[in-house]
């Protein structure tokens, strides 16, 4: 009936950042710094995803480049949203809905493809924090209506239109 409680400090990304140099370092890797803050952001605070994608990286066995690590360390390449992020800026809505259902066209599901641009959103740069939430609370009243009534895919268009007309 007695429990020890043992508190754990929290992860933060200076200590992923002394992980993953200690790794770099035994295992003879040449990641330059864009490629290592890039791994530290999509670890999300895991150990064990950036183990993960630095073993990734190894096995490869090749000159890693911050284009290859984009394209290597995630499920769908950040570029894609990149382009999504600029066309909403633009207000470009047809540019947007075609990048998503190009997206589910190719196999990915539509909570897969709004769950990858919440992590996308999260560690983007180049969104003011107004934006960033409102699109977070437009993914999440997405996802809910997904769960809810099943995946549509006329949902993207919607979902496109209305990230397009979201106000600062």
């Amino acid at each position: 009936n007695k429990f020890m409680i043992i508190r754990l400090d929290n992860i933060t990304n200076d200590y992923l950042n002394v992980l993953l140099n200690n790794v770099i370092k035994e295992e003879n890797m040449a990641l330059n710094d864009k490629c290592i803050k890039y791994i530290i952001k999509i670890s999300n605070f895991s150990v064990n995803k950036m183990y993960n994608y630095l073993e990734k990286l190894k096995l490869m066995n090749e000159r890693i480049t911050y284009n290859k690590c984009l394209s290597v360390l995630t499920n769908i390449s950040h570029h894609i949203f990149e382009k999504i992020i600029h066309d909403i800026n633009e207000k470009n809505v047809l540019n947007v809905y075609n990048n998503f259902n190009n997206l589910y066209i190719k196999g990915y599901s539509i909570v897969d493809i709004y769950d990858i641009f919440y992590t996308f959103i999260k560690i983007c740069d180049n969104i003011s924090e107004d934006k960033r939430y409102k699109i977070i609370r437009l993914l999440c009243e997405y996802i809910t209506a997904s769960d809810t009534i099943g995946e549509i895919s006329t949902e993207l268009l919607l979902f496109s239109y209305e990230l397009c007309n979201i106000e600062l």
